[in-house]
C-alpha cells in the first residue's frame, strides 16, 4: 500500500480533482481516462476568462498540469498503456528488472502484476524529500540509481521521466549485464534527462504502440488558438548492439 503526505496538500473539493483522481486509484481504459483529461483541460482554459475571480474558478488546480504538480504525477497510466508496455518487456525475456527513479512504484506494481515478472523498485527520494512529501512503500527501495545498478546488476532497466538535465544511461550502457532499457518521458529535446541520453551507438526502437495510449503531464494544453491535444510523451526501448 503506499501512503504519501505533504504539508503542501491541497483540497481535493473540486472537479479537476473529481474527474482525475480516480486514476490514482485504479487502472482506468484509455478512452476513459483521455475523456477525463479532456474534459478538465476544457474547463481551465474556459476558466481563464474568469482567472480574476476566483470563486468563479471549476478547475482547480487548474487543468491538467496544475492536477500533476499538486499530486506529483508525471505520467498518467492506463490499462492499454501497461498492456502494451508490459508486451515489449515479455518479447525480451528480462531475469533481472530493474526500475530506476520509480517514485511512488506504481508503473512497476501494475508491470510486475501484468507480465508475472519481479521488478525491483528503487528510488533515492531526494525530490519528494525537496517537496517535503512523506512515503510509505514497503516495495520501494531507497537507493540512488547508480547504487541500484551496482547492487542488483539487472539485464533490463525501466526509468520513467528521468530529473531534468541527469545523464542517467551512461551508467545503464555501461554496466555490463543490462542487454537494454526504456525511457519514458518527454524525449530528445524535452525536459525530460539528458540530451546525451539520444546520442548512443544502443539499437532505439520507438514503441508507437505504447506511446498511443501515452498521457503525460504535458500532453494536452492550448495551441495558441484554442484547446487541443498536444502529445509530448515518448517511450523508446534501447538494445544492446
Amino acid at each position: 500500500m503506499i501512503r504519501f503526505e505533504s504539508s503542501s496538500a491541497h483540497d481535493c473539493d473540486n472537479a479537476t480533482c473529481q474527474l482525475l483522481n480516480p486514476s490514482l486509484e485504479r487502472l482506468l481504459e484509455y478512452e476513459d481516462l483521455n475523456k477525463r483529461v479532456a474534459k478538465a483541460e476544457e474547463m481551465f482554459f474556459g476558466d481563464l476568462r474568469h482567472i480574476h475571480d476566483i470563486d468563479k474558478l471549476k478547475s482547480f488546480p487548474l487543468g491538467l498540469f496544475g492536477w500533476t504538480s499538486a499530486h506529483h504525477v508525471f505520467q498518467l497510466l492506463n490499462i492499454e498503456f501497461i498492456r502494451e508496455l508490459t508486451e515489449e518487456i515479455k518479447e525480451i525475456n528480462p531475469e533481472i528488472i530493474l526500475e530506476v527513479g520509480a517514485g511512488e512504484g506504481l508503473l512497476g506494481k501494475y508491470l510486475s502484476k501484468e507480465s508475472g515478472k519481479d521488478i525491483i523498485l528503487t528510488d533515492d527520494h531526494s525530490w519528494w524529500e525537496r517537496e517535503d512529501i512523506k512515503i510509505e512503500n514497503k516495495d520501494i527501495i531507497r537507493m540512488d540509481y547508480n547504487t541500484a545498478i551496482k547492487r542488483y546488476n539487472p539485464d533490463f532497466i525501466i526509468a520513467s521521466w528521468i530529473p531534468y538535465k541527469r545523464w542517467w544511461t551512461k551508467e545503464f550502457r555501461e554496466c555490463e549485464s543490462v542487454r537494454g532499457y526504456i525511457l519514458i518521458g518527454e524525449g530528445p529535446g524535452g525536459c525530460t534527462g539528458s540530451d546525451m541520453d539520444w546520442k548512443t551507438s544502443w539499437i532505439r526502437h520507438d514503441l508507437d504502440n505504447v506511446e498511443k495510449y501515452a498521457i503525460c503531464r504535458t500532453d494536452h494544453g492550448f495551441n495558441g488558438t484554442d484547446f487541443s491535444r498536444i502529445r509530448h510523451t515518448n517511450v523508446s526501448l534501447f538494445e544492446r548492439p
